[in-house]
């Protein structure tokens, strides 16, 4: 029984370790069979690599551009290697990456992920070796960019060209699932590798042969230029012609260019010239010259020749470009005939202008004169008295055209020049106020003025003059367009912050008249354009003077411009910046100037002094001498310059009154004289006539003059230059001041 039993045992030990090793058995078959399929799964994935190299080298066909060749790339990935998903990242300027390709995503993914643009870890962009992650690696590693993807396993490989990436291949799978989605390994790494490789170099390949058809393009397109341009190309290389074009030989007159190559030196291009030239260009880069060049039939031709370097047999040579001249020659021959003829023109219309000028100031002197001394003579009858306003008046309104258009002229020929005197504001508006309110109050208007300006006062530098005669133009028209009502002028400081440090001023003149329309005011500040140019037109007027005030508010540095409402009124605003005057400049509150004075109290210190008046017209003489002898001066008269020379020498004078145009002797030419003798050293010598055009007051203070009155005289501005330059004396003898010489 025992027995039985041990065999029994026996036996199930045997059995045991007979299922033991069949266990072993199966394993080890199970082992080997595994590694077989992946073996096989290894031999597959490089049988498609393979495959689909071989597929890109047969169908990606030269000339392909970088899109194309990377879609076909991304779908030929995701069937030959059993992806997923496939995706191409290219760089921007800023160096982030957006998705360019996406092989295997819904139409939905491709909006949200090609919106993308990421910053790539530096260990995608390693050209050694390309990025795998399965499984096996932790979840952290590139997370964000495995996210953005929407790729859980991936393998990426950058594609360099010239030392930069181009672009950034991604393929991959969302799971891996044995044995349909086994682990990427290291076949498909080197299937992805070697195809970035191929990338790189099919691009480059690409980039070199699109330089290749560049060049080749450049390459015709130089040698048409060459063969038909109209202008000339000349090689020079150390003493030979290389080439020359047809051009050049047309140019020269000359069929072939064997003669040209043997002796350019006969037609103006010799070979010192083009080493010197040669020289110059290798340091300057490029050299532009004016030559003559001598044709075949000896023809002086002008041409501008530029030269530059040229690369040509590993040798730098000398490329001359040669332009024909003579037609440009021709044009500008006739522009600079046209030119001459239009200064010519020009000086011709300056001439008659100061002619007419003097023509007709000279009369309108003895007009206004004789008036005004009719006036003051007084024994004249209210009828009487009538007759001479109305000759003071149309005579008065005669000179303010005859100086718009000589304004104008000026302005026109860019010879107004501004003065720079210092003033107060304040006097200038009130001068103003006061010259125009006998006109206001003839009409029944109100006149006012409302000073905003810092303590009412306001010492500034700049034109009085030019200021006054926008001043006077703006209330003038505001008079004479208003029936009824007032005329209302204003004066306010500007921010100084806009005008550099300059104080400037806004300028306002309102009027309840007959306002304009919006289409008379586009023509407003139109010379010689008036708002009504009918036949019936009841307003006078030349249309010069809102064009000359315009035109003097820009000399101002200002801007000019009008508000209205017809039938209720219009207001014209001006803005003007000035100059700081110089702290001597200032002049203390309340002083007592010209503007405020009348033209007895200005002379009142000098009565007695002795006036030499230099003047050939009879009436002028007589208007002069009667004003300032009413003055309480003393007068005498020379009829030309030589005349005055002899008087000056016979007799002393105080202040020697010089016209300009007289006979035998003119004012500058006595000027001179005078000015020649040291004697005279101390002599005033002033000015006084009809020459008012731009320029005479220079020609008079460069003759060695002291001052220039235009006429018609202007009684304030005569007696302030007189009371300017001749001395207050404190003893007076008879028939004059004895000068101190």
């Amino acid at each position: 029984m025992s027995k039985h039993i041990s065999e029994v045992e026996e036996l199930r030990r045997e059995v045991l370790y007979l299922r033991q090793l069949a266990e072993r058995s199966v394993a080890r078959m199970l082992l080997v069979d595994t590694q077989a399929i992946a073996i096989r799964h290894e031999l597959e994935q490089k049988r498609r690599g393979f495959s689909l190299m071989a597929d890109l080298a047969v169908n990606l066909k030269p000339g392909t551009d970088y899109d194309g060749v990377f879609t076909s790339v991304a779908r030929r990935i995701n069937a030959a290697l059993n992806m997923q998903r496939t995706a191409v990242l290219v760089p921007d300027e800023e160096g982030l990456f957006r998705p360019s390709i996406l092989q295997g995503y819904s139409t939905e993914e491709r909006e949200t992920i090609s919106a993308l643009r990421l910053k790539l870890d530096d260990e995608l962009l390693e050209p050694r070796e390309a990025v795998l992650i399965t499984g096996a690696d932790p979840p952290e590693r590139l997370a964000e960019f495995r996210r953005a993807l929407s790729l859980a396993f991936l393998i990426a490989a950058p594609v360099h060209l010239n030392g930069r990436v181009v672009a950034v291949l991604v393929t991959g799978r969302q799971a891996e699932q044995p044995p349909f989605l086994p682990r990427l390994g290291q076949s498909d790494v080197e299937t992805v590798q070697t195809l970035s490789a191929y990338l790189a170099a099919m691009l480059t390949g690409h980039r070199l042969e699109e330089e290749e058809a560049e060049k080749h393009d450049l390459e015709e397109i130089m040698r048409t230029v060459f063969t038909a341009s109209m202008d000339g190309y000349i090689v020079w290389n150390s003493g030979h012609i290389e080439k020359v074009s047809s051009g050049a030989l047309k140019l020269l007159g000359m069929h072939c260019d064997l003669n040209f190559s043997s002796d350019h030196d006969a037609f103006g291009l010799t070979d010192n010239h083009l080493n010197a030239v040669f020289k110059k260009v290798i340091t300057k880069g490029q050299v532009r010259e004016e030559l003559l060049l001598k044709a075949c039939d000896g023809e002086l031709i002008p041409c501008e020749v530029t030269h530059l370097p040229l690369r040509l047999h590993n040798a730098t040579c000398l490329l001359s470009y040669v332009r024909d001249l003579r037609e440009q020659k021709i044009h500008e021959n006739a522009l600079l005939a046209a030119k001459e003829q239009a200064e010519a023109a020009a000086v011709a219309k300056s001439e008659f202008l100061a002619n007419m000028s003097h023509e007709i100031r000279t009369p309108m002197n003895a007009i206004l004169g004789l008036t005004h001394i009719l006036k003051d003579g007084g024994g004249l009858d209210s009828q009487q008295a009538g007759y001479v306003s109305g000759i003071e008046e149309s005579s008065t309104g005669l000179l303010r055209i005859i100086n718009d258009v000589l304004d104008f002229s000026k302005i026109d020929a860019g010879k107004m020049v501004m003065e720079r005197t210092p003033f107060n504001l304040e006097e200038v508006l009130e001068s103003v106020i006061g010259c125009n309110r006998p006109l206001a109050d003839s009409r029944g208007l109100a006149l006012t003025l409302e000073n905003r300006l810092k303590d009412g006062r306001a010492p500034v530098a700049g034109d009085p003059v030019r200021l006054k005669q926008i001043l006077n133009n703006l209330i003038g028209n505001a008079l004479k367009f208003t029936e009824r009502g007032a005329v209302m002028v204003s004066v306010e400081p500007l921010e100084a912050a806009s005008g550099k440090g300059r104080p400037g001023f806004r300028f306002a003149v309102r009027d309840t008249g007959i306002g304009i329309t919006p289409e008379q005011k586009d023509r407003l500040f139109v010379a010689f354009s008036q708002a009504d140019t009918s036949t019936t037109r009841k307003y006078g007027g030349t249309g010069l003077g809102l064009a000359i005030s315009k035109q003097l508010v820009e000399m101002f540095g200002g801007k000019i411009w009008c508000e209205s409402t017809p039938q209720m009124g219009s207001t014209f605003f001006f803005t003007a910046r000035f100059d700081q005057p110089a702290k001597e400049d200032e002049k203390p509150a309340g002083e007592k100037t010209a503007a405020s004075s009348t033209p007895a109290d200005i002379v009142s210190e000098i009565k007695g002094a002795k006036i030499l008046l230099a003047e050939d017209n009879a009436v002028n003489q007589l208007v002069a001498t009667k004003i300032m002898e009413k003055a309480g001066l003393v007068v005498k008269v020379a009829d030309n310059g030589q005349i005055a020379l002899d008087m000056i020498e016979a007799e002393p004078f105080d202040l020697v009154l010089m016209d300009i145009q007289m006979p035998e002797m003119d004012g500058l030419e006595a000027t001179r004289h005078i000015r020649a003798n040291h004697k005279f050293d101390k002599l005033p010598v002033v000015a006084m006539t009809a020459h008012a055009m731009s320029g005479d007051k220079e020609l008079s203070l460069n003759a060695g003059m002291n001052g220039h009155i235009t006429k018609p005289i202007n009684l304030k501005e005569l007696f302030s230059v007189l009371a300017q330059w001749i001395p207050v004396k404190t003893e007076h003898k008879e028939g004059g001041l004895k000068a101190a010489r």
